[in-house]
């Protein structure tokens, strides 16, 4: 299920002219100087695995190896919370990456480089998968022999607002990136602040003659604002009017439709955010009783659930004999 911190990354980054900025400076600097950055492309996030079952990484890219036909995929995951099954993810996209491109005898070689960009409560921790029930000197033993996987993070938790705003990348992709690390949450008067302060990054996304920054940017970026701010729809509006050379038809038919979204949602908002506390609730009472006290890693996992995934684990449930295979991938 996408949330409203992967729609917004996802509208920025998926651009080339806007990742590859980002990219250059989180990769190693040795790797970076023999990729060739004038083919890197945004390449489809769906992963075949195990019987068929299709999975979406975030963002996956292509680039090749400088004078090769050495193909690299970069696969980019979000997290907005500490996920302790995260590795277990990469791994699993990174196999399914390189098996899928396996499959054309024609198709060049493949590694995979996997990437986390996080602006989490806490700092980024990159967890083995959880061993528990087992006494602490077996599960040191055993965490030694799992697979690992060498992941690049990109902590934005880390970082101040003066830190992103030097990094070199791209306007919008600066802007982004403040958007998610430092918006969520805030009453109205500190987003409207925040938007007061950024006043010159969107001067410079407004000034950009390329067409994704005119028609794509700031709708997004508004909608991101809206969703995870308490600021009303009118204040936003007002605000970017202030700083933009954007023509009034285009800010007002954009608040006007968010305005719209915003009652629509409105209608249903309590409705479908109680059925959803509802099936959270009811799983982890059902995994309460049938294991025991839970971790709070596991709590925040269904708790951030996916629908699709609420879904499967009530299912699985009903014949898991741990709760590791409640979670499992059929």
């Amino acid at each position: 299920m996408s949330t409203p911190h992967l729609i917004l990354i996802h509208s920025t980054f998926r651009h080339t002219r806007h990742a590859a900025p980002w990219l250059q400076r989180i990769l190693p600097a040795a790797l970076v100087a023999r990729l060739d950055w004038t083919s890197l492309r945004l390449v489809s996030e769906r992963t075949h695995g195990r019987r068929l079952r299709v999975g979406f990484a975030d963002l996956v890219f292509e680039i090749f190896a400088l004078g090769s036909r050495h193909r690299v995929l970069i696969a980019v995951e979000h997290r907005s919370y500490d996920d302790v099954w995260l590795q277990h993810t990469l791994i699993r996209y990174s196999v399914h990456l390189v098996h899928g491109s396996r499959r054309d005898r024609k198709a060049p070689p493949t590694s995979v480089v996997a990437v986390v960009l996080y602006h989490g409560p806490t700092r980024l921790e990159l967890h083995q998968a959880p061993l528990d029930d087992l006494d602490p000197a077996t599960a040191e033993l055993l965490a030694t022999l799992q697979p690992h996987l060498r992941v690049i993070g990109d902590d934005l938790t880390a970082c101040t607002e003066e830190q992103l705003m030097g990094r070199g990348l791209t306007p919008l992709g600066t802007l982004t990136h403040l958007c998610v690390r430092v918006l969520p949450g805030l009453d109205a008067s500190s987003a409207l602040a925040a938007i007061d302060r950024w006043s010159g990054l969107l001067r410079d996304v407004d000034a950009d003659e390329d067409p994704q920054n005119a028609d794509e940017a700031f709708e997004p970026i508004c909608w991101y604002l809206l969703h995870v701010t308490k600021a009303p729809a009118e204040d936003v509006h007002m605000a970017f009017q202030k700083h933009l050379r954007r023509t009034e038809g285009f800010t007002m038919s954009t608040a006007e439709r968010l305005r719209r979204e915003g009652l629509a949602e409105g209608r249903v908002e309590g409705r479908v955010e109680g059925l959803a506390e509802g099936r959270v609730k009811t799983l982890l009472l059902q995994l309460d009783r049938r294991f025991g006290p839970l971790s709070p890693s596991v709590e925040a996992r269904v708790r951030t659930a996916s629908t699709a995934e609420l879904d499967r684990w009530t299912l699985t449930i009903l014949d898991a004999t741990t709760l590791e295979s409640v979670f499992a991938d059929g």
